[in-house]
């Protein structure tokens, strides 16, 4: 039976603008994203839904993830990265990994964000501009309705879990750019606080405090609303100095948990209404 709880209201002051960016994010399937005709919408967040290795099927939960979220008719969705195995093998079993990912969701109905995690790229140069190459912008902006969605990617080869250099500029001007955005939404791999590495000793997750507390109080100090990230295999969710973060780890690679404390397949749902954004936790059967 599927269960549902409501788990966040984010609330925030309503400011008719457009907003703005530079460096659009790219959608990975056909589906069209029809534009928003009122302030009320609804978006999908799901993630980490990877093969257990380079040779596996994907697992039944990624496919009951998409009818799940078809069913509830979101403008789009957006996966918060590790879409496919990654490490391991040549270049050209990596490119079939690639492909077979996109044929899974080429044709499904619901406009899809694909995140970029350490499975997508696997700290390969090389890996990272066949991805560019292929799918365009591994971070950037979007924008719907009256919210403003930023897509980051922790996994750049040579700044793996931080965000630095020229995204780390790109990032500040993009915040800037869109401080009256009536909604601002991060999506990125690696969760800035982890359970699985709360002292970040292990470098799993972000790989230093600097880096990760100098991200922190930019979202701070720019009122964002909300921060989801995936990377661990769970469902959790924090507000650290009034900012809300959620980790939606659980689209269907092998959990880390047990399902107390967060491991169970699941998908969040955000219904955005106005001034307020109310997050949904779906769990999956």
């Amino acid at each position: 039976m599927k269960q549902l709880l409501i788990i966040g209201v984010i609330l925030c002051a309503v400011t008719q603008v457009f907003a703005i960016t530079d460096r659009p994010f790219p959608r990975v399937n056909r589906a069209k994203l029809q534009p928003a005709v009122t302030e009320t919408f609804r978006f999908t967040v799901f993630g980490d839904f990877r093969p257990a290795t380079s040779d596996a099927p994907y697992p039944p939960q990624f496919r009951q993830a998409l009818d799940a979220m078809q069913r509830v008719q979101p403008a789009f969705a957006l996966s918060v990265g590790d879409a496919w195995f990654g490490y391991g093998g040549t270049m050209a079993h990596y490119q079939g990994e690639v492909a077979q990912f996109l044929a899974q969701v080429r044709d499904w109905g619901v406009p899809l964000f694909n995140i970029i995690g350490n499975h997508e790229v696997t700290g390969s140069a090389e890996r990272e501009r066949y991805l560019r190459e292929t799918v365009g912008n591994l971070y950037g902006s979007f924008d719907y309705g009256n919210a403003h969605f930023i897509c980051l990617d922790t996994d750049e080869a040579g700044t793996e879990g931080r965000i630095a250099g020229e995204q780390l500029r790109w990032l500040g001007q993009d915040l800037e750019s869109n401080r009256k955005a009536s909604l601002i939404f991060v999506v990125l791999h690696r969760p800035l606080f982890s359970p699985k590495d709360p002292d970040l000793a292990l470098k799993r997750s972000f790989v230093d405090r600097t880096s990760r507390d100098n991200l922190h109080k930019l979202f701070v100090r720019y009122k964002v609303n909300a921060i989801f990230a995936g990377h661990d295999h769970l469902y959790e969710e924090r507000v650290v100095d009034g900012i809300r973060y959620y980790i939606t780890g659980g689209g269907g690679a092998p959990l880390y948990e047990l399902p107390e404390k967060g491991g169970f397949y699941h998908y969040l749902l955000v219904t955005v209404r106005g001034e307020k954004a109310v997050v949904e936790l779906r769990r999956l059967q």
